[in-house]
């Protein structure tokens, strides 16, 4: 799906979440999913807990938000609530050897904007044609 949506658009992937720093430049931007660092691999057996990243078309300015910390000190929000243009994207994966977690993609509503609502488009329009709303389909690694 990805390298299909890669095809027709140039994106950014952004790590989503809070994190220690401010600056975007400590937040690595991956410029294909190629680049992603372990792909496909799960780090928590909750596929909700897992790594998220903000797509977005190339060159758009991401906007982090300070959330302050009740246990003192702040982190600093990159989430799609903040930026509207793009969709989030959960890869799911292999966590341990014997559990596959589920991915997902999506976007804000109601109404996501013009630039969020074409990429999620664009992403459904990648998936397999066997494809049907419901239906599982389970990777082979």
């Amino acid at each position: 799906m990805l390298s299909s949506l890669e095809a027709h658009k140039d994106l950014q992937y952004t790590p989503a979440g809070l994190f220690d720093s401010k600056e975007l430049q400590e937040l690595q931007t991956y410029l294909s999913y190629r680049d992603i660092p372990d792909l496909g691999r799960a780090f928590h057996r909750s596929a909700v807990a897992n790594r998220q990243y903000l797509v977005s078309l190339k060159g758009t300015v991401l906007r982090i938000q300070d959330v302050p910390q009740y246990s003192g000190g702040i982190l600093f929000a990159v989430d799609l609530m903040l930026n509207g243009d793009s969709i989030v994207f959960s890869p799911g994966g292999r966590y341990s050897n014997d559990v596959m977690l589920y991915g997902m993609i999506g976007t804000l509503s109601p109404p996501p904007s013009v630039a969020s609502k074409n990429l999620y488009t664009l992403c459904c329009k990648s998936l397999p044609q066997r494809f049907q709303e419901g239906e599982r389909i389970f990777y082979r690694t």
